[in-house]
């Protein structure tokens, strides 16, 4: 937690409070590792990102809002493949998106490659899915 917190303390985004209730959440080390090296690439990145400037949840995922109201969810991942929960979460957050109007053009960040299925359906339900560079 202290690494999450000082990471997301380099943001100095608002409501941080949507991606700690998140991680307060996990269980598992390894569900843990990923929400820290999820704080960790949002830090790193957020420039890079459009400016991350607020935290939003959707589907009840923390997502990140930039300085010109994008949407953004970043994780990393070592592969990104278009699995049953990979579309259930895509579906359900882009559905939540949709309904409070912020749907317009989110961005989809992974740290690892994206299999072209994954990328196909995502972009069909309307995400821009990029990589950091």
């Amino acid at each position: 937690m202290l690494a999450i917190a000082r990471a997301l303390g380099r943001l100095r985004a608002n409501n941080t409070q949507a991606f700690i209730s998140r991680a307060a959440d996990i269980t598992t080390p390894e569900l843990a590792y990923f929400q820290r090296s999820r704080a960790e690439l949002l830090a790193a990145r957020s420039s890079e990102l459009g400016g991350i400037t607020e935290f939003s949840s959707a589907a009840g995922i923390a997502l990140c809002r930039t300085r010109d109201g994008n949407i953004v969810a970043a994780f990393p991942t070592d592969e990104l493949a278009w699995t049953d929960l990979v579309e259930k979460t895509a579906n359900a957050t882009m559905n939540d998106l949709r309904r409070y109007g912020l749907a317009r053009k989110p961005v989809l960040v992974t740290t690892g490659p994206i299999t072209p299925t994954a990328s196909k359906e995502l972009q069909k339900l309307g995400w821009q899915v990029t990589r950091p560079r």
